[in-house]
């Protein structure tokens, strides 16, 4: 009888012990989750120019330097996207072809600066995934009206330093992956790297 009364004894122990470190495990989890949120929109709300290359799902490699406020060059093996906050230059070697469009904010094109700017300004954040110091953070809309360019959701991968490493977007549906590396945040960048001249020769498409 004493034999079962102790057995019984030692599995309730084990048992409150085992709720115990739940109880413990998930607020931790909890509070670093919360942390990571809070470093995530403080680093990138408050940021004015971001640098980093990027690598698409078809392998395609370029970088990106942009400043709040809708200046960007875009750099990619067969094209050079650069804008001035006025005016969109597409300029493709290739065909030795510059097009220029008008720069609008509101635009139903999503790109890698309005996610930067806008999405991560504006989008509601939760923590789906943390570990080393970083994680993953999934932004959506804070209702229908906010959505940006149809972007329906878009998964952030950041490091302990906040910088980004991967970015997965769903936009109507179609889901776009980016691989993010040597990400600078606030970097200083000279205002001639908003600009673009088409060579002399090259045919120029103005569609503003």
């Amino acid at each position: 009888r004493s034999s079962k009364g102790l057995t019984m004894n030692r599995r309730e122990v084990l048992h409150a012990l085992l709720g115990l470190s739940v109880a413990i495990w998930v607020p931790q989890q909890g509070i670093a989750g919360q942390d990571l949120l809070q470093r995530f929109h403080s680093t990138y709300r408050a940021a004015k120019t971001i640098r980093c290359t990027f690598t698409t799902a078809s392998g395609v490699t370029g970088t990106i330097i942009a400043q709040r406020g809708g200046k960007y060059r875009v750099e990619m093996p067969d094209r050079t996207i650069v804008s001035d906050a006025k005016t969109v230059y597409s300029a493709t070697p290739a065909v030795r072809t510059v097009i220029l469009n008008t720069y609008k904010a509101q635009s139903k094109e999503v790109s890698l600066e309005k996610v930067f700017f806008d999405i991560m300004n504006i989008y509601q954040g939760v923590v789906i995934d943390h570990r080393h110091g970083g994680g993953t953070i999934r932004l959506t809309p804070p209702d229908a009206h906010a959505m940006i360019a149809s972007v329906s959701k878009v998964d952030v991968t950041v490091d302990k330093s906040m910088k980004v490493t991967r970015i997965t977007l769903t936009e109507n549906g179609t889901t776009s992956t980016y691989n993010v590396s040597g990400m600078s945040i606030n970097p200083k960048v000279k205002s001639n790297v908003f600009t673009y001249s088409a060579p002399k020769t090259w045919e120029i498409i103005d569609l503003r």
